[in-house]
């Protein structure tokens, strides 16, 4: 079972030609609302791959609350621990520019009020992996990694929004993921060392953590080294990108489900990479996230060998 401590949003999302530059003003040609949060979004990923998941996070008493919720009641995952807080749910202004890219904003309201404390003992001596990320107040995420270590309960941390984080809170993680500009922040941590390029210095964080370190890098691919320095790439997916907000949390989410499945580290990456790809080309963050069937036809259809990455079922249910 996986358990995210995370936030919840709604997000405001804006359609234009192209991004704003700083003091420009440009027009939107559309605009939706949709639900959001990278916990929320990374629960909801895991859930559409037939994962049995838990959400701990919080929700305020407005209007919001209710969109903020809808996609992962229909993809089933359990919203129990999600507190409802006087004052706004969580929001984001999204605009996405026509070549994919995007630009957020987002405003924590109720997701600032979270505290570890909101993780049941009884849920989390069930949970096989947490999965957290950083739109939460980072005293809550780390106390969070604290009781999950003294559970001896597995963890992955997606660093964004990209904070600098201490030594002594990397040590708390299994699984370290962050996108390049998340890397580049996070691996100040190893201050005063010499790095002859990005492959040494993944090297260099990961042991020195004690972790595995995956770095998201696009269509490029994604690249991942063990806490023994082992060095894992798997090639990107070339897709015509309408929307890239939330491929990364479908990444960890895919990655959160195949971990806990028991797949290889190179299969996990596989399969994460091949989710955040399909999910850059609808519209919208939950929305977008693939089912495992729609997973494996997208992946037979670009003619790549999906058993090595579908050779365990994850579960019958597929949540839509």
């Amino acid at each position: 079972m996986i358990t995210v401590f995370g936030s919840i949003n709604v997000d405001l999302v804006l359609k234009c030609a192209k991004l704003p530059q700083c003091g420009e003003t440009v027009l939107a040609h559309a605009s939706f609302i949709a639900p959001g949060g990278k916990g929320a979004n990374q629960a909801h990923a895991a859930a559409r791959l037939g994962a049995t998941v838990h959400l701990v996070g919080a929700v305020g008493n407005d209007a919001m609350a209710e969109t903020a919720l809808s996609l992962l009641k229909v993809a089933g995952v359990d919203i129990g621990c999600v507190a409802q807080f006087d004052g706004t749910t969580g929001c984001a202004s999204v605009a996405v520019s026509d070549a994919g890219d995007n630009q957020i904003i987002v405003a924590s309201g109720a997701n600032a009020q979270v505290t570890a404390a909101m993780l049941p003992d009884s849920l989390l001596a069930t949970t096989q992996l947490l999965v957290l990320q950083m739109e939460l107040p980072f005293a809550a995420t780390h106390d969070a990694l604290t009781r999950a270590r003294a559970a001896g309960v597995k963890t992955m941390l997606n660093n964004a929004p990209a904070l600098a984080l201490p030594l002594a809170t990397l040590r708390l993680i299994d699984v370290l993921v962050v996108n390049e500009g998340e890397f580049a922040v996070t691996v100040g941590a190893l201050e005063g060392e010499a790095f002859d390029g990005v492959e040494s210095q993944l090297t260099a964080l990961a042991r020195a953590i004690g972790a595995t370190v995956v770095l998201t890098r696009g269509e490029h691919g994604v690249w991942a080294t063990t806490a023994q320095g082992e060095l894992h790439k798997v090639a990107g997916h070339v897709v015509q990108a309408v929307d890239t907000t939330g491929a990364g949390d479908t990444f960890c989410g895919a990655f959160a489900v195949a971990m806990v499945d028991g797949f290889s580290l190179v299969q996990t990456l596989a399969q994460a990479n091949a989710c955040a790809a399909l999910a850059c080309t609808e519209w919208g963050a939950q929305a977008a996230q693939p089912t495992r069937v729609a997973l494996n036809t997208w992946l037979q259809e670009a003619k790549f060998n999906s058993k090595s990455i579908a050779s365990k079922s994850m579960n019958t249910q597929t949540n839509g």
